[in-house]
């Protein structure tokens, strides 16, 4: 009797360990591909037009400069033209297709978009996977990069305007 009281309390104590080694839960990786190298990452861009910050970035492999907009609280904004750029390239097809939405853009009007996925979005060290676009009917609209993508990779992101680059400092 003494025997099987200790075996069951030997098999209850493994039990809880096991347990509790089971409910170790690990912080879930977010969906970027990141080699750093350095604390702060510094990448350089093209100011254009007077204070505008051009990046260069990756869409689905194709290396495109984006506007970096402050006030963009989306993730990417582009033209039809880019679209037609990475289907040339054939890094887009109609599979990536998802939709189309409306959105409110800087003079207040309403405008219509379409919605689209990258399937990877590369901005120096930092890989972004399955990136929402929107797809602005408007030829002349820029590519837009905006904060929601920087929220992703970034806990901060400052303009140095006496080097010419965008300091990320990642999560």
């Amino acid at each position: 009797m003494k025997i099987l009281k200790i075996c069951r309390m030997f098999f209850c104590l493994m039990l809880s360990f096991l347990c509790l080694v089971a409910c170790d839960t690990k912080p879930q990786q977010a969906p970027i591909t990141l080699k750093r190298h350095s604390n702060a990452i510094k990448i350089p861009f093209e100011d254009r037009n007077n204070n505008q910050i051009w990046i260069p970035v990756k869409m689905n492999g194709v290396s495109m400069d984006m506007l970096y907009d402050t006030g963009f609280n989306g993730t990417v904004s582009m033209s039809l033209l880019e679209l037609q750029t990475l289907a040339k390239q054939g890094q887009f097809s109609a599979d990536d297709i998802i939709g189309t939405s409306y959105s409110s853009i800087a003079d207040g009007s309403i405008v219509g978009n379409g919605v689209i996925q990258l399937h990877s979005l590369k901005i120096a060290d930092f890989e972004i996977k399955n990136v929402i676009a929107l797809v602005s009917l408007n030829q002349e609209a820029p590519v837009l990069i905006g904060r929601e993508v920087f929220s992703q990779i970034a806990r901060k992101v400052e303009v140095d305007d006496a080097t010419k680059t965008l300091n990320i400092t990642p999560w």
